[in-house]
């Protein structure tokens, strides 16, 4: 038995993994850091990290209309700024 993957399968886990990854990174950038134990505390924030992300990738897939409007609203904000 063969394993079809689709592309919106293939979107969806490569949506989730930089959902994952900016969600890690905003994270780091919104709090200080420190590890006590440093395996579980990085497994824990790993799984939570991937949780998250798993959420905010299905409410982009879901509700994609609204994520462009605000990917634009960025993008001129950004333009706006650095002129």
């Amino acid at each position: 038995m063969t394993q079809d993957l689709s592309a919106a399968s293939v979107f969806a886990s490569i949506l989730v993994v930089l959902c994952t990854i900016a969600v890690w990174y905003i994270y780091h950038k919104l709090f200080d850091v420190i590890y006590f134990n440093f395996s579980k505390a990085c497994c824990a924030e790993l799984l939570g990290c991937f949780l998250v992300g798993a959420i905010l990738a299905g409410l982009i897939i879901k509700f994609w209309y609204i994520s462009i409007l605000v990917i634009v609203a960025l993008v001129i904000a950004l333009g706006k700024k650095k002129q």
